[in-house]
């Protein structure tokens, strides 16, 4: 199996225990939220971590946040003469 396939299944085991374990009460709603914050602020920032680690950096790719800012504005000119 390619490295795709084996995230997409260790994702899938991952959210079947979530779903087990919030289904059997195991734990308690407080609980699963604590542990949904900490997984949020500590899984996210590292998988951008080592995400961008990975990227080699090219001239084209710093256009892309200033197309963003662009799209952005002009979406919302159009939203503001329009509305």
């Amino acid at each position: 199996m390619n490295q795709a396939n084996n995230v997409f299944l260790i994702t899938l085991a991952i959210i079947t225990c979530g779903f087990l374990i919030k289904k059997l009460a195991y734990i308690s709603e407080k609980e699963g939220k604590t542990i949904s914050r900490f997984l949020m602020h500590t899984t996210f920032p590292a998988l951008m971590l080592v995400s961008t680690i990975r990227i080699k950096l090219e001239l084209n790719l710093f256009l892309i946040p200033v197309m963003a800012f662009l799209l952005g504005g002009i979406m919302i000119l159009m939203a503001w003469f329009v509305f």
